[in-house]
């Protein structure tokens, strides 16, 4: 039994925090080497003129001298990386899907490749003039969205459900059924009864706790008691509940 619950904890442990933070370390570093690449090339400045099928027809300005001499280009979307510069200055890579509904004369900042295997790179951004825009280029940071924790942390729920229904079998397995079932649903214990009453006040107690007066602070302690007094309670439920109804036998 213990080696079962040492791999509930290692999937737990790879699966819900590992893999996410990993994934997460390596985004971040790949769109700081992007940032970094944006500060140092050449660009000019566009407006949207439309998206056709798989390109994304933009319109360079022309006022200005480093624009090219075509009126409209065509930007492919498998030979270029999209982005977005929000106002909070983060910076995130957009999919095709996201500019299928950009509005027309939207403005954006063209990267062309310097060479034929390298994509082109198209900045969408706020900013009127080029100033400002490189201003807030020169401190824009990489978003923090994370697109492979939702799918690391569904694989880790299928494994441990898998061992959740193996465990079932037998009696001395029932504190293995227990663990998994924490493991898969450990985000939503305190919002399940009869826990959730406590989880409600806890959060009520802890809801004024950036004040830092002495009385503040004491609500915000009884408050995050309150809170784990809420799951304890839940996790003795599901012990009663798997001892009691016979799914893992009874051990009660």
């Amino acid at each position: 039994m213990i080696s079962w619950i040492i791999i509930l904890s290692a999937i737990a442990v790879v699966f819900y925090v590992l893999i996410p933070v990993l994934y997460a370390r390596v985004h971040q570093k790949r769109t700081e080497t992007i940032l970094d690449r944006l500060r140092s090339s050449s660009c000019f400045s566009a407006t949207v003129a439309g998206v056709f099928e798989d390109t994304l027809s933009v319109q360079p300005d022309r006022t200005l001298s480093d624009s090219p001499d075509e009126e409209l280009m065509a930007l492919n979307v498998k030979k270029t990386r999209f982005f977005a510069l929000h106002l909070d200055d983060r910076i995130e890579q957009l999919r095709w899907g996201d500019l299928i509904a950009c509005k027309t004369d939207g403005t954006l900042m063209i990267y062309l490749p310097g060479t034929e295997k390298a994509p082109a790179y198209c900045v969408f951004h706020e900013e009127r003039n080029r100033k400002a825009y490189e201003a807030r280029l020169n401190r824009a940071k990489p978003a923090a969205g994370n697109t492979v924790k939702p799918f690391s942390i569904a694989a880790g729920v299928l494994f441990e459900f898998i061992i959740f229904l193996h465990a079932l079998h037998s009696a001395e397995m029932t504190p293995v059924a227990l663990l998994a079932l924490i493991a898969m649903f450990g985000k939503a214990l305190p919002y399940c009864p009869p826990g959730l009453l406590f989880t409600w006040f806890g959060h009520r107690m802890t809801a004024e706790t950036g004040k830092k007066d002495k009385k503040s602070r004491q609500r915000g302690t009884v408050g995050i008691l309150i809170y784990t007094a809420g799951i304890l309670l839940n996790i003795a439920a599901l012990i009663l509940i798997i001892s009691s109804s016979g799914l893992g036998g009874n051990t009660l």
